[in-house]
């Protein structure tokens, strides 16, 4: 399905890639949101400030729209696309030396309200040397998937119903052996008759979905922060401002608590 959306905001995205990230990969992959840790950066990584249609070595047609960004492992990039009337979400797969699409594997879900500039598709995925994660949700369900890189669906996880007027956009990231999801959800502002959502941040088992464990997190408006992680000397800390730059996470191998900043 071509989208006007998709040639604006997408395709040139994946052009830069083959032109610019083939070489990056090899030596570092693109995991997460913003890449490594989701500093942006990229060792001894350049990319051209401007090209033309000549350098760039391939463009592709998605099977839908959105504001997903690629991540990379080896040869393979993968993306979340959405179909913006039936809100069906499309996990993708293309070939980074070619553009081939590999694979697609469509998830049907329930249209519903979102911001003017958010759409089905927003949130990016994770991935490893053997699995992609995805996330996005629907009012009755907070759905994240692991697949394998040739698409096989390994498992679903439904964290609960999702409150917000703007629509999902959270994007998972990987930890340990854990994938760890920032469940930020709608407290106030609310319509009548609407429930108040309930924050949290999980952690799930990369290989079977099962809660590693989840924490409380304090719940106002909806947050789309994804978290990082800061190790300082002698211990392990992560570190975030999801919820008006006052809530942080903090854990030291497995013992998780909520704080003030």
């Amino acid at each position: 399905m071509k989208s006007h959306l998709l040639r604006k905001r997408l395709l040139p995205i994946l052009s830069m890639l083959a032109l610019g990230w083939a070489c990056q990969l090899q030596a570092q992959d693109w995991t997460r949101f913003r890449g490594p840790n989701g500093t942006g950066y990229v060792k001894d990584g350049s990319i051209p400030s401007t090209w033309t249609a000549q350098d760039i070595s391939w463009t592709t047609t998605l099977p839908g729209g959105g504001i997903s960004s690629p991540v990379a492992w080896g040869d393979k990039i993968f993306l979340l696309a959405a179909d913006k009337t039936s809100a069906q979400r499309l996990v993708v797969c293309i070939d980074l030396k070619s553009g081939k699409l590999l694979w697609r594997v469509p998830f049907d879900s329930v249209p519903h309200h979102l911001h003017q500039r958010n759409r089905f598709a927003s949130s990016t995925p994770c991935c490893n040397a053997t699995h992609v994660y995805v996330a996005w949700s629907e009012p009755q369900h907070t759905t994240v998937t692991c697949l394998s890189h040739d698409g096989n669906v390994i498992w679903q996880k439904d964290l609960g119903t999702w409150q917000s007027q703007h629509g999902f956009a959270t994007s998972p990231m990987l930890y340990d052996d854990m994938v760890v999801v920032f469940d930020s959800q709608q407290a106030d502002q609310l319509k009548p008759g609407e429930e108040p959502g309930e924050s949290m941040m999980v952690a799930m088992n990369q290989k079977t979905g099962d809660i590693v464990w989840q924490t409380p997190m304090a719940t106002t408006r909806v947050c789309y922060g994804t978290p990082c992680v800061y190790q300082p000397p002698e211990r392990s800390l992560n570190w975030l401002t999801p919820t008006r730059g006052t809530d942080c996470l903090a854990w030291t191998h497995r013992r998780v608590r909520c704080c003030g900043a």
